[in-house]
């Protein structure tokens, strides 16, 4: 089937949340195949977070400095950090302060710019790629219609 790498993200994810359910080996075999087949292709897709050079590590210093120190703190003096995020208390002086950081490293700010669209390219590229299928018979009982529909690209309505 032809799909587009940012697809290939999405029934990655699919099947992680499929992945536990253990009531059937033909099904657990299938989803465990799948899962490999779709983590090579996403390594090979190379998508970066942020990018790697002097520039942007020098920006990102600053800009976690910023972060911790308008950022609410614990008893300890600590900065307080929620689901990965800094819990920012000042946000109308930390967002002055962050827009002043991105005039000061406009190098920076232009690679990042330009790693996210060489990203959004390569998650719009078809390829080809073929999922081990499981037969509807196959599926485990404990498995919900939403899971179902998350995973319907590798289900096929007869033995394989």
């Amino acid at each position: 089937m032809q799909i587009r790498n940012k697809e290939i993200m999405s029934l990655h994810a699919a099947l992680r949340s499929v992945a536990n359910i253990n009531e059937n080996a033909k099904f657990s075999y299938a989803v465990a195949k799948n899962m490999r087949k779709f983590e090579t292709i996403v390594k090979a897709m190379g998508l970066k977070r942020v990018p790697d050079t002097p520039e942007f590590e020098e920006y990102e210093k600053f800009r976690i400095e910023l972060c911790e120190q308008y950022a609410k703190k614990d008893e300890n003096k600590n900065p307080v950090i929620q689901e990965n995020n800094y819990v920012i208390e000042d946000k109308i002086g930390f967002g002055e302060d962050t827009e002043d950081l991105k005039t000061d490293h406009p190098v920076a700010i232009q690679q990042l710019k330009e790693l996210e669209e060489t990203n959004k390219a390569i998650l719009e590229i078809f390829i080809e790629v073929e999922p081990h299928m499981v037969c509807m018979v196959d599926l485990p009982s404990k498995i919900s219609a939403n899971q179902i529909n998350a995973i319907v690209f590798m289900i096929s309505d007869f033995d394989n």
